[in-house]
């Protein structure tokens, strides 16, 4: 859902649809890519997966535990931030965790290097955006955001994070703003996959939207 470094235009469009897809409760995993149109303005490298793994980051990769992981969605998508999310303290994106007596907590971390922006971090809770989290935990170095975040979660859903950042990524990514908007500029952005909320205790997450889809001819 995200190809290239900016978060607008076809990749948005691309993770509203994502959105609508995880509430009808298709399991589609997002990951991030990139391929190179010149060697200004469309470098390779951005955006890209970020995959969480259990072996260590020395030596050859296991591609089938990496592919494992993604298929599970322990991944997130960035052209810079990093998030870390823990749900009631040991779950993270791509499980499904127990809503306890309704509520999800979740324990989040945005980290990046200095030179990042990192403006709003927001939730995305059944594909819709929440007002941005006040920033806190930063330590206007590599720490972007750290806090504890409450959810409520009355009924089966799922919980994403979001990260944006307002000032360009260039030159250290080549992508400018052509005029002058900052839409039209690679801004940092990440976002997570789903963490699946199971609330009414019965193992699963139900999709959000469980009517089928009629289409009439």
């Amino acid at each position: 859902a995200m190809n290239g470094s900016r978060f607008e235009g076809d990749n948005r469009r691309s993770i509203e649809d994502w959105f609508h897809l995880l509430n009808r409760g298709y399991p589609i995993r997002i990951v991030a890519s990139s391929d190179a149109h010149g060697i200004d303005g469309g470098e390779t490298g951005y955006a890209r997966t970020f995959a969480l793994m259990a072996e260590p980051a020395a030596g050859a990769i296991d591609r089938e535990a990496l592919v494992a992981a993604l298929k599970r969605g322990r991944a997130f998508v960035s052209n810079g931030p990093v998030v870390s999310v823990r749900a009631n303290g040991k779950a993270t994106f791509g499980d499904t965790v127990r809503a306890k007596n309704g509520r999800v907590e979740l324990d989040i971390a945005v980290t990046g290097a200095p030179w990042l922006d990192v403006s709003e971090v927001r939730l995305v809770v059944d594909g819709e955006r929440r007002p941005p989290l006040a920033i806190k935990g930063a330590d206007a170095r590599t720490v972007k955001y750290r806090d504890r975040v409450r959810v409520d979660m009355p009924r089966d859903g799922w919980i994403a994070v979001e990260v944006r950042g307002s000032k360009s990524l260039y030159p250290l990514i080549q992508q400018r703003s052509g005029n002058g908007s900052p839409e039209a500029a690679a801004l940092p952005y990440a976002l997570t996959n789903p963490i699946l909320v199971d609330a009414n205790g019965d193992g699963r997450s139900d999709p959000v939207w469980p009517e089928k889809l009629v289409v009439k001819k």
